[in-house]
């Protein structure tokens, strides 16, 4: 089937590996440029992690069993549904 594509212009052909190779590395040094740009100081990134450790904690508390068990999978909390029903019937 190689034989059946449409031909490529020598100009294409120069240019396809150093656009394939530069690519992902021009995309990758513009994604720094915010990093060195956008100004993150100490206060605010502490009142981020504090934000951040408060949620985990509600949220850690919400997922807790009623016996205060760590939170389950979804499967293993669905098997010990499932195994505390056969035990009440």
């Amino acid at each position: 089937n190689v034989e059946k594509s449409l031909p490529q212009n020598a100009h294409y052909q120069k240019w396809i590996w150093p656009v394939y190779k530069l690519g992902p590395v021009i995309g990758l040094v513009m994604s720094l440029i915010p990093l060195f740009v956008l100004k993150y100081p100490d206060s605010l990134k502490a009142r981020v992690e504090a934000d951040l450790a408060e949620r985990r904690k509600a949220r850690a508390l919400a997922d807790d069993g009623e016996d205060g068990e760590p939170p389950l999978r979804m499967a293993e909390r669905e098997a010990r549904l499932g195994h505390q029903q056969k035990k009440e019937q």
